[in-house]
């Protein structure tokens, strides 16, 4: 510890002990006496009690590995306070504020004074990666949520200690260590996330948010293995303050191996593809392969009762999708499910497999139909016709499918020739 006080000039807080770390970056406060404390966490081993020598520590070592990460030396500008905050629960949202002066940025972050171990350095990597990429600019930068997820994980995965742990001695085995383990630990019984997952990620569950956790941290994983990662990822950090958004910030830093949208899905397919293989590929039961895919057939669609009602959202399967939408909305989303049929079908048992195989088929055929017909001057009956022939054919296959994963449900296995042949009339 560098310096001690009980006022901070730039924050103005008074009767707090001020701490400031090693490195001089981070300045801690917090009161001598906390006024408030969380029963639950004496019981609970992830949540840890905050003490402004041991914040110090904690964000140090996290700023060391996550520039080992990174491959950068440390050469920061603006300067983080954290307050330690006593009277909110553990459960209470960390806080980061950014202020903007003629020579650079200032940050204050809050944090509760009990907090679980990961939320705190998820909490300190955000305010890292903020500050990092702000140092060349005078605006504010918008950070992707599969950055911040996956620097975090790829950080907690570090060999190298990163938080002080009940102040106990740490043993560390690297031999054999799996950086993603937890990842493919969770992917064992869990569909992978498509680039578009990736880019709007669902909070909607806990089990969505481990889903975007694990997934984004693969995703920053193999990024940071490509050819000069670390080096690659620093440039794109530094420059999202001078892009509108991060997908142009991306494909600009990124441009060498990446020319367009589709070969970044064509590159994560085939991450995807190599980190299944490097796992012992475990295959779920038919029920829950039915389950998985049954459910992700189903889409949310708004609704409404009457003219003036609030809308409301139903679940509709893929037939209700193309009955009632137009076909701007089903090409998005009819594209987005045949990348889910691909991650998931890794899982599926073989007559669940085959049966995705025949949903991709028969959206495959649909999605070529419809854009083939949309400039045909040389039809011989009208478009409205045509489509409404193609989306015709398209719900029977559809309900034919369904019929199938019936059957397959009640105990009725249908041999593969069965799923193979509606996959040839689909393609027809």
């Amino acid at each position: 510890m560098a310096t001690y006080s009980r006022y901070c000039a730039l924050c103005g807080i008074r009767g707090a002990d001020t701490f400031v770390s090693e490195t001089g970056q981070f300045i801690i406060h917090a009161y001598p006496t906390p006024q408030f404390q969380d029963r639950s966490s004496l019981t609970n081993s992830a949540i840890v009690e905050l003490e402004p020598q041991f914040l110090a520590v904690t964000a140090e070592r996290t700023k060391r590995v996550l520039l080992q990460e990174l491959a950068q030396d440390d050469a920061y500008r603006g300067k983080v306070h954290l307050i330690i905050l006593d009277r909110v629960p553990p459960d209470y949202p960390i806080t980061l504020v950014s202020r903007v002066y003629s020579d650079g940025f200032e940050y204050q972050m809050g944090i509760p004074r009990q907090i679980e171990n990961v939320k705190l350095i998820k909490g300190l990597i955000q305010a890292m990666l903020q500050e990092y990429a702000n140092r060349r600019s005078h605006r504010s930068s918008e950070l992707p949520a599969w950055l911040v997820e996956g620097m975090t994980r790829e950080v907690l995965s570090s060999v190298t200690p990163i938080f002080i742990a009940n102040k106990q001695p740490v043993t560390i085995e690297i031999r054999g260590y799996d950086r993603l383990n937890r990842a493919r630990t969770f992917f064992s019984t869990n569909s992978g996330l498509t680039i578009n997952e990736l880019s709007f990620p669902d909070f909607s569950d806990a089990v969505q948010m481990k889903r975007f956790q694990n997934g984004a941290h693969l995703f920053v994983h193999e990024l940071l293995r490509q050819p000069g990662g670390p080096q690659v990822m620093s440039r794109f950090i530094q420059a999202l303050p001078f892009s509108f958004n991060w997908q142009k910030a991306f494909y600009d830093v990124y441009r060498s191996q990446f020319h367009s949208p589709l070969q970044l899905e064509k590159w994560w397919a085939l991450v995807w593809a190599d980190f299944n293989s490097k796992r012992q590929q475990e295959k779920w039961s038919l029920g829950l392969s039915l389950e998985k895919l049954q459910g992700m057939l189903m889409t949310s669609l708004e609704h409404r009762v009457q003219t003036n009602s609030i809308p409301q959202r139903r679940e509709a399967n893929l037939q209700e999708l193309l009955s009632e939408t137009g076909f701007s909305l089903q090409k998005a989303v009819l594209e987005q499910k045949l990348q889910q049929l691909y991650f998931l079908s890794f899982n599926l048992s073989p007559e669940a497999s085959a049966l995705a195989e025949g949903y991709q088929e028969v959206i495959k055929s649909y999605l070529d139909q419809k854009t083939g017909s949309e400039y045909r001057p040389g039809l011989r009956i009208e478009p409205e016709t045509r489509d409404e022939y193609v989306i015709k054919n398209t719900v029977k296959e559809l309900n034919r499918l369904d019929q199938l994963m019936a059957d397959l449900r009640s105990g009725k296995i249908a041999p593969a020739a069965r799923t193979a042949r509606n996959s040839r009339q689909a393609r027809r």
